[in-house]
């Protein structure tokens, strides 16, 4: 993955509790979302076996909640860090 493809994919996935990535969450589950954010949950990646999609998958703690999903690892791990230094 060049570099330009790896900005580009991070820059889809809004950090988690900023205004874009609440309004990427289906409106059934925005509650469940505020409460996690409100609560600083971390996140954790996980890899996908049956990847139809990304990957890599960041997930809230002992939660199937996605946040975010990349291809490169790289990535996701740069999303879990940032999220995870505040919510610690």
């Amino acid at each position: 993955m060049t570099w330009l493809e790896q900005f580009e994919n991070e820059i889809k996935t809004p950090a988690i509790g900023s205004p874009e990535w609440f309004s990427c969450i289906p409106a059934v589950q925005v509650e469940t979302a505020r409460q996690l954010v409100a609560h600083r949950t971390p996140v954790v990646v996980q890899r996908q076996t049956d990847a139809d999609g990304p990957a890599l998958l960041v997930m809230f703690d002992g939660t199937e909640f996605v946040t975010g999903g990349f291809d490169d690892e790289a990535a996701a791990q740069r999303f879990v860090t940032a999220w995870n230094r505040g919510a610690m």
